[in-house]
């Protein structure tokens, strides 16, 4: 997650924001989810939007209780 949150900082740093490609996928990256495990999902339990945005991996593919968090709650 550090090194996701460092390569945005270096793209809104070093980019021109008038470049279409680049705000069309800043746009993009705002209604993203981000995928976080357990234990650090339960960091955001306790939000109060949780229960309606994050989504539980149902199936357990990818650890017990993780999470898809949207990209917004991790990015402030």
């Amino acid at each position: 997650m550090k090194d996701f949150l460092e390569t945005i900082g270096q793209i809104l740093f070093d980019a021109d924001i008038n470049d279409k490609k680049i705000i069309n996928d800043l746009n993009t990256i705002k209604s993203a989810y981000v995928l976080i495990q357990w234990p650090e999902s339960q960091d955001y339990m306790e939000e109060e939007w949780f229960e309606k945005e994050a989504i539980l991996d149902v199936e357990g593919r990818l650890g017990d209780s993780a999470y898809f968090i949207p990209i917004k709650y991790i990015i402030k």
